[in-house]
């Protein structure tokens, strides 16, 4: 019998396309507050526009430099 609510383990763990990432950081960029929020969320959730490359793979172009 199959289990209806399995959760498909390959699935879960795949990195997230670059695609998806940049949903996500627009997600979290509608519920910040400000920049600073923003910025806190984006390290907490691993969603740094610099970190693409390193999760994806591929190249990763950032969104706006960062400020020093």
């Amino acid at each position: 019998m199959n289990d209806p609510y399995a959760i498909d383990v390959l699935a879960v763990s795949a990195p997230a396309g670059l695609a998806e990432r940049r949903a996500a950081r627009r997600t979290a960029a509608a519920h910040a507050a400000n920049a600073e929020e923003l910025e806190v969320l984006l390290d907490m959730l691993g969603l740094h526009p610099d970190h693409d490359c390193a999760s994806t793979g591929s190249e990763g172009a950032p969104l706006r430099p960062r400020r020093p």
